[in-house]
């Protein structure tokens, strides 16, 4: 697999993490004087409006592409923090593999991990996304047929906004 730099877009990305970064510290600074509950209704009657009028079940963020998760929470939305957490072996990498996918056809998705290296978090959402168990993957137990279907899944992943 060949993969190619765009140091255009590894700017960029740098540039929107001191985005967030200021934009956190900006919020923490908002956040520490009161704010009258007067400021606030007016958003939250025209964010009530918007989604009435979009319909029930509204997903107002990227999707998850879990359905129930989607109706439970509306999406992944801009300015949230979402932390998925469990026990060993509970399926946390799992699940987030299905989102990062399904999330990228909105949007571009920005992974931290603190469990494990990125390697490890790009065998986990190749195995995901072509169905492979990941074991196999990473011990290499891969037929021919698998190493065509891995070659043309890295090309289709690689050009999407996943970093």
């Amino acid at each position: 697999m060949h993969h190619t730099t765009n140091q255009a877009a590894i700017e960029k990305l740098r540039e929107l993490i001191n985005d967030i970064d200021i934009a956190m510290l900006t919020t923490v600074e908002a956040d520490g004087e009161p704010v009258h509950i007067g400021e606030v209704l007016g958003d939250v009657i025209a964010n009530a409006e918007a989604v009435k009028r979009a319909g029930k079940g509204t997903v107002t963020g990227s999707r998850t592409g879990i359905r129930d998760l989607d109706e439970h929470i509306g999406g992944w939305n801009a300015g949230r923090l979402y932390v998925v957490g469990g026990r060993p072996g509970m399926g946390k990498s799992a699940m987030t593999s299905g989102t990062i996918l399904a999330s990228t056809r909105d949007a571009a998705c920005l992974v931290f991990s603190l469990e494990m290296p990125s390697r490890e978090n790009g065998q986990r959402l190749l195995a995901s996304d072509i169905g492979m168990d990941l074991r196999d993957l990473a011990q290499s137990k891969i037929s021919r047929d698998e190493w065509t279907d891995m070659a043309r899944t890295c090309e289709r992943l690689n050009r999407l906004p996943i970093y």
